[in-house]
C-alpha cells in the first residue's frame, strides 16, 4: 500500500507531465509546507501529520473562499473550491455526524464520562480515532451535546 506522500509526490508527477498548472501549484503547496516541517523539526514526518497539513490547507481555502464570498470575487471564490476539491480527493472518506456520534457514545461509554468535567478525556480517545476523517470541532460540539 502506499503511502500518503507517494500518493501525493505521484499526484505532482502526473500534473507535471498534464501541465496541469493549478494543480501542480496546489499539491507542491502541501510538499512545501512537509518539507518545512521536516526541516524544522529535523525529523521525518508521520502519515497523521501531513493529514493535518492537508486539513490545515482546506482550512485556509475555505477561509479564503468565505471572504472571497463576501469581497464578491467570484473568481477567487471558484480558485479556492477547486483547489480544495484536489486536496480533498487525498483525505480519507469523512464521517458524518451518525458515525461521529455512535464513535463518542463509545468513547463515552470507554472513559466512563459522567459529565463535561471528563470532556478532555473522552476527546483524548476520540481524537485519535476520528483524525483525518472529521473535523475537530464537529466532534467537539458532538461530544459536549452527549455529555450529560
Amino acid at each position: 500500500m502506499t503511502t500518503l506522500r507517494e500518493n501525493l509526490d505521484n499526484a505532482v508527477t502526473a500534473a507535471l507531465r498534464a501541465a496541469n498548472e493549478e494543480r501542480k501549484q496546489t499539491l507542491r503547496l502541501v510538499q512545501a509546507a512537509i518539507k518545512q516541517i521536516e526541516v524544522d523539526t529535523r525529523a521525518t514526518i508521520t502519515e497523521g501529520d501531513i493529514l493535518q497539513i492537508f486539513q490545515k490547507e482546506i482550512k485556509a481555502l475555505q477561509e479564503t473562499a468565505a471572504d472571497a464570498e463576501k469581497a464578491n470575487r467570484p473568481l477567487l471564490l471558484a480558485q479556492a473550491h477547486a483547489r480544495m476539491a484536489i486536496l480533498q480527493e487525498f483525505l480519507p472518506a469523512q464521517l458524518d455526524r451518525d458515525q461521529i456520534a455512535a464513535l463518542v457514545v463509545a468513547a463515552i461509554a470507554q472513559t466512563g464520562a459522567a459529565g463535561k468535567r471528563q470532556m478532555g478525556a473522552v476527546m483524548k480517545v476520540l481524537l485519535p480515532q476520528v483524525q483525518g476523517r472529521a473535523d475537530a470541532k464537529l466532534v467537539s460540539s458532538i461530544v459536549s451535546e452527549l455529555l450529560p
